[in-house]
Formats: structure tokens, sequence, C-alpha cells
């Protein structure tokens, strides 16, 4: 699947390569499925240089930041989202970005409750729940975390520290071992 992605994020770029939203997606597949920073930053310039006004550049880039450890400025990008983009279908899946920085940042009562609107109104959607169990688990609200993790194995029933350690692309180790220490302590599985 990466393959595929990689190439067709390729082709996208090179079919045209003032393409704000190709670009973003190439980006994106660099970030998140190659963990190529750099690259995915240089592809992240050129598709909010190109259009300015495209919002889903500036949350994937949010979303990068969040990658890169750097909750400040996710939270920065994702306003201009925010501007950009107000009536966005997808918004609640782009919402994640915000709990994710909050998490990072270590304000987890934040994260929290940037998550209830997706929680309430779009339970099926896995990738919120791990960013606010992490809080929950920092919090030591443990009996309100238990409740959240049997609703993420609802939905991702494979949902392991071990299986997250191995997917998602975060640069700073050190960042990361935080963020996954508060899923221990809220009791998510090892493996």
């Amino acid at each position: 699947m990466a393959d595929k992605a990689d190439y067709h994020a390729r082709l996208a770029v090179e079919r045209d390569p003032d393409d704000a939203m190709g670009l973003a997606f190439a980006a994106h597949v660099e970030s998140f499925l190659r963990r190529r920073f750099e690259s995915a930053e240089r592809l992240y310039e050129r598709a909010v240089a190109v259009n300015p006004s495209f919002g889903w550049a500036w949350v994937l880039r949010a979303m990068l930041a969040c990658y890169r450890g750097r909750p400040d400025t996710a939270l920065e990008y994702f306003s201009h989202y925010n501007k950009l983009s107000p009536f966005d279908f997808y918004r609640y899946f782009w919402e994640t970005v915000a709990v994710i920085a909050y998490a990072l940042k270590g304000q987890h009562r934040e994260a929290i409750a940037a998550a209830e609107p997706v929680l309430r109104d779009h339970a099926q959607f896995g990738a919120i729940y791990v960013p606010v169990i992490s809080s929950l688990g920092h919090l030591g609200r443990l009996d309100e975390a238990a409740r959240r993790i049997a609703q993420l194995r609802e939905v991702r029933p494979e949902f392991s520290i071990a299986n997250f350690n191995a997917t998602y692309p975060m640069e700073d180790p050190a960042q990361f071992a935080i963020y996954i220490q508060g899923l221990r302590l809220a009791g998510v599985a090892e493996t």
C-alpha cells in the first residue's frame, strides 16, 4: 500500500507541480508513510505558497508538526485551517490534529475538551480515541480511560501500544515516550 501511495503521490506532483492538493497529499505520504519529514516540510511549503487558501494543506501540515513534536506550530497551522475551512465536511477528522497537539503539549484537559464533539458525533472514528486515552491516563482518570479504551477496541480491535508504536511516525522519541506513557497509564494493552 505504501508503495502505491508513494507512486501516485509522486505522479501527481510530476503531472502538476503547482497543484496544492497534489503537493499536500504527497507531503502526507512523505511524512506518515515514509517518515521523510524534511521532504514533507518542503512539499507543504510549496503547497501553501501555491495556494495559501487550501485549508487541507494547512491541517496536514499541522499533522506533520505533531509528528515532529512541534505542538505550538501545529495549533498555529490548525488555526489557519479553521479560518479557511469552517464548514469542512471532514472537520471531525481534522479536529484530531488539535487534540493530538494539546496532548503533546501536556494540556490534557484541553485535549479532552477539544475531542468531545468528535467523540459525541463520530464515535466510529478511531483516531480520536488515542490522544484522549493518553490524556486520560496522564490525568489519572482511569475509569473514563477504560470506557474509551473499550470504545476504541470496538472500532480498532487490533490497537495496542506495540502496534501504535510501530506505525505512528513520531520524530522525537522522548516526546513519543510521554505520549505512549499516557496510554500505558490508562491501561492500553502492550500487544
